[in-house]
Parts: structure tokens; C-alpha cells; sequence
């Protein structure tokens, strides 16, 4: 993970580079435009490996993104509290037919990004035993459109692809691919009556 400033991105850094080569054979990034190391970021990945995608990612990628992922993740022993420590983001998940209010999550997403900060989302919401997409969901798509109706200019949405070789077997190799970044066009848009940025929009980026 290049590109790092704080003390804390350099501890970061550090731990995961260590996690990554303990784990991993190898991890071979291909970019298919240069990577962006400053803007408004939000980085769209599959979710195949579970915690481990978290782990390549952060050590793939040239700057340390805030991690959005299931405020359950925040509940199990250690996991939580290294959550915390990076400073990810939790979304809340529906329990049964309980409706849930993620204004918190959506605020945070919009500060960051107005920071010019690089977030990290695994759209689909769960993880696969499949090497397949499942649906991906309209979160991410209502982040960066969100972000712009907030005022946040030239925000960008990258699509990134990560491939096990054999997600299951200790000293792999794994290749990410990292995709062409979309942006997120500028202008505010016409919200529906819940507030939300407009549907055919959203369904544009997210597909």
C-alpha cells in the first residue's frame, strides 16, 4: 500500500504487507489506467474471499481506503475492534422485517469523500462460495450520486475484480484487477419523495 502519510497508515501498511505475503504467494495488481492517489474515490469490489478481500485490497491498493462493510462485522471479538482501529464505516443490516436508517453511514461516506478520501464497498452485501456476482445492490451508486448532490466535486466510482486462485489454500496467488474509472456526472438531480437521489440514475451506475 503506497502513498501512505500518517503513523497510522504506515502501521496499517505495515500489518497488512505482513498478512498479505504470510497468506499469499503472490498478488499481482493489473491496471487498466493509471491509479488515482488523491480525489474522491470509491472503489467497487466482488466479494469472493470474505475478510480476505479486505486484506488484498488494502495491500493492493496505492492509498488506504475506509472499508464500508456489515455493522455485524463490528459485534465479533477483534474483528470489531480492528474495524474501529482502521476507521471503516458500518452499515446497518436488517434484522427480520426491522426497517433500519443508515443516515449515519451515508453521512460518514459523504465527509469522506469531501475529504478526498477513497472509500471501499463490496456491493453485492455477502459473500459468495461461488466464483460469481451475485446482484449487486444499489448502495455504492447512492453513495457516489449522494456525495454529489452534497457538494462533493469529481467524484469517481473504480470497479476492481479479485481472482483466487484457490481462495481455501494457503499460499495462493491472487490477481486483482483494477478497472477504468467512472464519474460520476456533475449537477444536482431531482430526489424522490423518501429523499433519495433518482432511481433511473442510480440503476445507471450501479449496472
Amino acid at each position: 500500500m503506497a502513498g501512505t502519510t500518517s503513523r497510522k497508515d504506515r502501521a496499517i501498511a505495515k500489518i497488512v504487507g505482513f498478512l498479505a505475503t504470510a497468506i499469499y504467494r503472490d498478488i499481482v495488481v493489473h491496471w487498466m489506467e493509471e491509479p488515482r492517489r488523491d480525489g474522491p474515490q470509491l472503489t467497487v469490489a466482488n466479494h469472493f474471499g470474505g475478510f480476505a478481500d479486505g486484506i488484498v485490497l488494502l495491500d493492493a491498493l496505492p492509498r488506504r481506503p475506509r472499508v464500508i462493510a456489515s455493522d455485524r462485522i463490528w459485534k465479533v471479538p477483534v474483528l470489531g475492534s480492528i474495524m474501529r482501529w482502521i476507521g471503516g464505516i458500518p452499515v446497518r443490516q436488517r434484522s427480520g422485517g426491522e426497517r433500519v436508517s443508515n443516515a449515519e453511514m451515508f453521512g460518514a461516506c459523504f465527509e469522506a469523500l469531501g475529504a478526498g478520501l477513497q472509500l471501499l464497498i463490496f456491493p453485492e452485501g455477502v459473500t459468495r462460495d461461488e466464483p460469481s456476482i451475485a446482484r449487486v445492490k444499489t448502495g455504492a451508486a447512492r453513495i457516489a450520486v449522494g456525495a454529489r448532490d452534497h457538494g462533493v466535486d469529481g467524484v469517481v466510482v473504480t470497479p476492481v475484480g479479485i481472482h483466487y486462485e484457490d481462495k481455501a489454500a494457503l499460499r495462493s496467488r491472487v490477481v486483482v484487477i483494477v478497472g477504468r474509472s467512472i464519474e460520476v456526472p456533475v449537477g444536482r438531480v431531482e430526489r424522490d419523495p423518501g429523499g433519495d437521489p433518482d432511481h433511473g440514475e442510480v440503476d445507471e451506475i450501479t449496472s
